[in-house]
């Protein structure tokens, strides 16, 4: 006798669980009532990525559903000085958003560099650890074994007079 049955685990089974997991882990976006109790405690941002990350959930969900304040996050990222906003008004938002957007996305560095709009400074561009900032050269990708019509298809950064595409970008495109 062959029965399907649903399997359905508590909540409590599930927050226990959830309790053995880092940070990183436990503040992916499940949904988002499992996302509003991880951030009800209090967290220590050591790494860029859970700073960048933190930043992403005040943006869109804002301080009170992330339980932390704009001027708090500048605190945390140790701005000292409010920064004027569209309006002229000195804010920690806009203090915050000036940091961020001023910082290499992949290592936190201050960077000018821009690829695409996005910061990328460039050793992140040539460090392949960083999924979203690694870039390969036109005959690299080639190498890997990408037609020359599928790369024209995908955009390119020019740098050093070598055209430089995203790896990510690339992934799936491969020909045996």
């Amino acid at each position: 006798m062959s029965m399907s049955m649903s399997m359905s685990i508590p909540y409590d089974v599930i927050r226990i669980i959830r309790s053995f997991l880092p940070w990183s882990h436990r503040c992916r976006m499940i949904s988002r009532r499992w996302l509003r109790e991880v951030l009800q405690t209090r967290i220590k941002l050591n790494k860029w990525s859970a700073k960048t990350r933190m930043y992403s959930y005040i943006v869109t969900f804002g301080q009170n559903f992330s339980n932390r304040s704009w001027s708090n996050m500048a605190k945390n990222l140790r701005i000292k000085r409010q920064a004027r906003n569209s309006h002229f008004r000195l804010t920690w938002r806009a203090a915050v958003s000036k940091y961020m957007c001023s910082r290499c996305q992949g290592c936190g560095r201050k960077s000018r560099a821009n690829v695409f709009g996005i910061c990328i400074c460039r050793r992140c561009q040539r460090n392949h650890r960083l999924k979203y900032s690694y870039m390969v050269t036109t005959e690299h990708a080639k190498r890997m074994g990408i037609s020359k019509t599928i790369l024209d298809t995908i955009p390119y950064h020019r740098r050093d007079h070598c055209h430089l595409r995203f790896q990510h970008l690339l992934d799936g495109h491969y020909e045996n």
